[in-house]
């Protein structure tokens, strides 16, 4: 005979279970204690971070399934940022990258129920961001207004431009 009995959500580890048959007129009763083990389940990682425009720091948005506890590392090149799960979820922010493509491995670290050392790895993008360059001539008789065509202000200086000239320029504002 064959019988299944339905428990409670049980966590990792070894438990004793303890079955008694009482007999009956045919049979005498008969204990048996046995151990059964409940293993560790290996999570899902869902991870999103989104592409950004240099120097804006990318988020790194971390789902673990049911819920589970622990800590994250995310390396992106050399850097490694890290933070706690609670109830399943992170939020890592990654500050200090430089523009490119990037490569990042999150690996998800507990003590609940589930396997250690999973990882999951993604890419995305830092953008460069756009750049100016604003250029004007200063004094002289012949004012030249501020451009950020090259072309234009080596056309002023060849036509309007002898001895000696004075230019400022500001690359994005600075």
């Amino acid at each position: 005979a064959k019988t299944i009995i339905e428990t409670a959500k049980l966590t990792a580890g070894i438990y004793p279970a303890e079955v008694i048959f009482y007999g009956d007129s045919n049979y005498d009763q008969s204990p048996l204690t046995v151990n059964f083990n409940v293993s560790r389940v290996t999570p899902t990682i869902d991870v999103a971070i989104g592409d950004v425009i240099y120097p804006a720091n990318a988020t790194a948005t971390i789902n673990i399934a049911n819920n589970a506890n622990g800590t994250v590392n995310i390396t992106v090149g050399t850097k490694v940022f890290n933070e706690t799960v609670l109830n399943g979820v992170a939020s890592v922010n990654l500050s200090g990258l430089s523009a490119g493509l990037k490569d990042a491995v999150v690996e998800f670290f507990t003590n609940d129920g589930y396997n250690n050392n999973v990882t999951s790895s993604l890419k995305f993008v830092v953008n460069q961001t756009g750049s100016s360059v604003d250029i004007e001539y200063v004094g002289g008789p012949n004012y030249f207004p501020k451009s950020s065509d090259p072309s234009a202000l080596s056309k002023f200086i060849k036509s309007h431009v002898i001895g000696k000239l004075n230019i400022s320029a500001k690359v994005d504002g600075i």
